[in-house]
């Protein structure tokens, strides 16, 4: 006679795992995986597929269909995310992206492109791609990096940084305010020392 471990392991024979958009399947739909006897206790199924509704189906072949899982679990990425461990991003226009694959069915968001619209449009970059290319201050013609919006050939005078968008004259100003506060108070400092030791 089987023991009770063997009879669990047998409950698990010629389990299939479906997906469908429809309730009450059985054994049609989106086929996910299939679990047997020899599948570890804890098993993972990945459905790569979008889906309401997860069947699991024995077939009726022998007439022994029971069953035996303490627990089952379904992962789902949230919407605007894909992939395995639904760490990618997409930024789709109408509807969420394919949470296996990141495909977007309805266009990408403003500023967005590529086929999961997660790369920055051509004329944007930067953190979200909110940087506009166009409002960069570079030197002649230059490319526009979708992630740093450096300049090829380097900043008009005036400007700096990677993507020359910061005024070169506000950081002097404020650098040398900034200077010049120290100056008056290493001055005044000295005055008042002066005074104190002459007293």
């Amino acid at each position: 006679m089987a023991s009770e471990g063997d009879q669990h392991k047998l409950h698990r024979k010629g389990v299939t795992v479906y997906s469908s958009v429809a309730e009450n399947q059985r054994n049609t739909g989106h086929l996910c995986g299939s679990i047997n006897s020899t599948s570890p206790d804890v098993t993972w199924v990945t459905c790569d597929d979008t889906a309401r509704y997860i069947t699991l189906y024995r077939d009726n072949n022998n007439g022994y269909t029971p069953m035996d899982f303490c627990e089952v679990q379904v992962f789902v990425c949230n919407a605007g995310t894909f992939g395995h461990d639904c760490s990618q991003f997409c930024h789709c226009e109408d509807g969420t992206c394919n949470y296996v694959t990141g495909e977007c069915t309805g266009g990408c968001k403003s500023n967005w492109t590529g086929r999961t619209c997660s790369e920055c449009s051509k004329s944007t970059y930067g953190f979200w791609c909110a940087n506009n290319c166009n409002q960069r201050n570079c030197l002649g013609n230059s490319s526009c990096d979708h992630v740093t919006g450096k300049c090829d050939q380097g900043c008009d005078r005036g400007y700096q940084g990677e993507d020359c968008a910061t005024d070169a004259y506000i950081n002097w100003e404020s650098t040398h305010n900034l200077q010049n506060s120290k100056l008056e108070y290493l001055l005044s400092s000295t005055v008042r020392s002066y005074h104190v030791n002459k007293a």
